[in-house]
């Protein structure tokens, strides 16, 4: 071999190492490219991860605070129904009670009518609040 064939053989060597390096270095840098999108990627999702808990944190103290009022507004929505049930209670004895009321002015005016000879009085009920009879007499 020749000292020109033996250069010429060290060029090709050397030209095919240095696109070796090339190429190595080429895909270096593409791993580089890639690692910076991925990082940038990473520090996103962390951003969008920090956000969302933060909306997490926010809907669970709102959850929490509707929860309490709805359990607020439910007992008073059973103090109110326990206090329609006394109102229709009281409001069914003072019906009672003026139905007795009213049959005893009837037997009475039916008294007064049939006694001996001539009527007494006529009797004439004008009006019933809250249990109280107003009564006239003609």
């Amino acid at each position: 071999m020749t000292h020109s064939a033996f250069a010429h053989g060290v060029c090709r060597a050397t030209y095919a190492a240095e696109q070796s390096v090339q190429k190595l270095e080429k895909g270096k840098k593409d791993q580089d490219l890639l690692i910076d999108h991925l990082q940038q990627q990473l520090r996103t999702h962390e951003q969008q991860i920090a956000i969302y808990s933060q909306q997490y944190d926010a809907q669970k103290r709102e959850t929490r605070a509707a929860k309490e009022m709805l359990a607020g507004a439910e007992a008073e929505m059973e103090g109110i129904h326990f206090e329609k049930k006394q109102l229709t209670a009281q409001w069914q004895s003072s019906l009672i009670a003026t139905q007795r009321r009213d049959q005893a002015l009837r037997v009475s005016m039916s008294n007064a009518q049939t006694k001996k000879g001539e009527c007494l009085c006529t009797i004439q009920l004008t009006a019933v609040f809250g249990g109280t009879c107003i009564l006239a007499y003609s």
